[in-house]
This record gives C-alpha cells, sequence and structure tokens, in this order.
C-alpha cells in the first residue's frame, strides 16, 4: 500500500492530500496487521473485536519504541482508525483496492498452478461504492476488465463458469 500512496495524484477534489502523510498510515496501518494479520469482513470476528485486536497490537508495538515515536505511530493509528481526515479516507481505499488485488491474484494462482477455479468474488462485491478517489475507481475499473478478461479465457478453454 505504501507504494500506492508513494504514486498517488491528488486531483483536483483532493489536492490538500499530503502523499507523505499517505505513505506514513499506509506503513502504520499494515504494523498491527503484522501482528494480527489482515481480517476481512469475511472472518467472522466483528468489526469492535477486530479494532480491539488491531489496537492491542499497536500498543504492543509502539510500547517497544522510544517516547516521542511511540506517541507519533500512535497518533497516527488513531488517525487512520477514526477515518477523519482525507488522507486516512483514501488509505482505507487503498487497503480496499489491496484485498481486491490480493482476491484476484489467488484466483489467478489457483487456476494457473492448480487448475481450480476458485473466485473471491465476495470481496469484490464489499467494495462496490466504497472506492470513490478518482484514481483508485480507474484502478478498480483496469482490476475488474484484467479479472473479466481472465475469466472469460477460463471459460473459452471449458472451465466451469
Amino acid at each position: 500500500m505504501a507504494v500506492m500512496a508513494m504514486l498517488y495524484t491528488p486531483d483536483t477534489t483532493d489536492t490538500l492530500v499530503d502523499r507523505n502523510r499517505l505513505v506514513r498510515l499506509t506503513l502504520i496501518h499494515d504494523m498491527a496487521e503484522c501482528l494480527v494479520g489482515d481480517i476481512t469482513p469475511f472472518d467472522g470476528i466483528s468489526v469492535d473485536e477486530k479494532h480491539k485486536l488491531e489496537n492491542n497490537a499497536m500498543n504492543y508495538l509502539v510500547s517497544l519504541l522510544p517516547a516521542k515515536s511511540s506517541e507519533e505511530f500512535k497518533d497516527l493509528f488513531d488517525e487512520y482508525e477514526r477515518q477523519e481526515t482525507p488522507e486516512a479516507k483514501i488509505v482505507k481505499e487503498f487497503d480496499r483496492f489491496d484485498v481486491m488485488l490480493q482476491a484476484f491474484q489467488y484466483e489467478q494462482l489457483e487456476y494457473e498452478t492448480k487448475g481450480r477455479v476458485i473466485r473471491f468474488q465476495e470481496f469484490f462485491d464489499n467494495a462496490v461504492g466504497k472506492i470513490v478517489s478518482k484514481q483508485l475507481v480507474q484502478m478498480w475499473d483496469q482490476l475488474n476488465e484484467n479479472r473479466a478478461q481472465f475469466w472469460s479465457k477460463v471459460q473459452s478453454n471449458g472451465e466451469p463458469k
């Protein structure tokens, strides 16, 4: 996600977005996931429990840092969790896009290495209407087009739909 943040070009509606802050937020967001994993809506864990697990993980991680860094990291994590800043909202979109990209990669990998047709449509369905940034909408459209082409090719090879 940090690479997405580095490549992100604010459009005219979000010119006040700080790209450096985007990068920092993506890195901090991923820190908690290092311990608890990337919990999805399909893991059977409530939103409250997810936040509790991630918050506990972040509290542990920042406790290992010098006080100044600890405070900065925790503030960035809390900013992401509150979803009140433009940067935090864009990073949330990065996270959603990243999950879909991974789902498509897993679909391809399963088919190409094991010949198995496995679709993770629920990850795509879950993101509908939640990606609104112009640049990410374009990436989302391209991903969906690539995915449709892949499944069309699979189907033309006589595989089940």
